[in-house]
Order: C-alpha cells, then structure tokens, then sequence
C-alpha cells in the first residue's frame, strides 16, 4: 500500500533542487554564508552552526533545570501529603 503526501514530495522536490543548485550540504552552506551580509543589512540575523549549538546547550540546560525543580517540587509535595496523613 501506497501512501501519497503532498508535503513530504514538496521536501523531496526541494531537496532535489537544493542538491542540483548547490550541489550538497557543504555548497548549501557556503550559500547561507554568501548571503548573510545581505540579510544583516535587512536587519535579519542568520544563525551560524556554532550560535546554534551554545543555544541549543542553554536550552537543554535550562530544560534539565526545570526538570529538576519540578521533580523537587513533586517530592515536596508527597512529602506534605504524607505528613498529613
């Protein structure tokens, strides 16, 4: 059985043309990076593979953080139910 997705042949259809352009990752790259000087100049900001990756670190930091608050919050929690008992 077949299944046709119109969005997953549009990212086909892109990754094609994007392959035959620019010839693969590291061509698609050097494209982003050509063209961040225009974009700064428009006021956007292109995120670099290193900006990407200390946010992506302070992210899942933070995450954890939030994790382990709410795990301390939970046995605070337990622990006043189980004094009420």
């Amino acid at each position: 059985m077949s299944y046709y997705d119109p969005i997953v042949a549009e990212v086909r259809r892109t990754r094609e043309k994007l392959l035959e352009r620019y010839g693969g990752w590291e061509g698609y790259s050097k494209h982003l990076d050509e063209m961040r000087p225009y974009w700064e100049a428009q006021g956007w900001h292109y995120e670099t593979e290193e900006e990407f990756a200390v946010r992506l670190a302070r992210s899942e930091a933070a995450e954890k953080q939030e994790s382990e608050e709410c795990a301390a919050r939970m046995a605070g929690c337990e622990a006043a139910a189980q004094a009420a008992e």
